[in-house]
C-alpha cells in the first residue's frame, strides 16, 4: 500500500449539515489540506507536532469534513489489463479474461482499482488460476517482462 502521507485530500461536502466543534489544530489543518498537495506537504506547512497532526487528520476524516482524492497513477492502467488479457486468451481460450477478474476479487479490488504496487500480486495470483503449470509460467514471465517495461 501508498504511504499514507504521499496520498492526497481535499475538504468534502458530506458533512455540511450536521453540527460539530473543531479545535485550533483541527481549524488549522482543515484550512491547509488540499487536493493539488500530498499529506507530506500539508504536514511541513501546518507545522504541527506529528501526534497532534495525526489526531487532528484522523478526527476530521472520522468527521468526513476531508476524503482521500484517487489518483489514477495509482492503479493499473487499462493497457495493462488488456495486455494481461490478450495473453489469457492466448494461453486459455476465450474464458481466460475471467481468470484476471477474479484474481482481482481475490485481492479485494475492481479489476479496474488494482493499486500499481499490487500488480506482481495480481499476476502471480491469476497465474495460479491457469489449468497447466506451464501456462501459468510462460503468463508470469510474460507479465513479469511487462511490469518491468513498464517500471513498475
Amino acid at each position: 500500500m501508498a504511504n499514507l502521507l504521499d496520498s492526497r485530500f481535499r475538504r468534502s461536502n458530506v458533512n455540511r449539515n450536521n453540527e460539530f466543534t473543531l479545535d485550533r489544530n483541527m481549524l488549522t489543518l482543515l484550512a491547509a489540506v488540499d487536493e493539488k498537495k500530498a499529506l507530506r506537504q500539508v504536514a511541513a506547512e501546518v507545522n504541527l507536532e506529528p501526534e497532534v497532526f495525526k489526531q487532528s487528520f484522523t478526527k476530521l476524516l472520522k468527521l468526513k469534513l476531508i476524503e482521500e482524492v484517487e489518483d489514477e497513477r495509482n492503479f493499473l492502467d487499462p493497457a495493462f489489463i488488456e495486455k494481461a488479457e490478450a495473453v489469457l486468451v492466448e494461453l486459455a481460450g476465450p474464458l481466460g479474461k475471467m481468470l484476471i477478474e477474479e484474481a482481482a476479487e481475490d485481492l479485494a479490488f475492481p479489476l479496474n482499482r488494482v493499486p500499481r504496487s499490487y500488480a506482481a500480486d495480481l499476476v502471480n495470483r491469476t497465474a495460479q488460476k491457469l489449468p497447466g503449470d506451464k501456462e501459468g509460467s510462460n503468463f508470469k514471465k510474460r507479465m513479469l517482462e511487462e511490469i518491468k517495461s513498464r517500471g513498475m
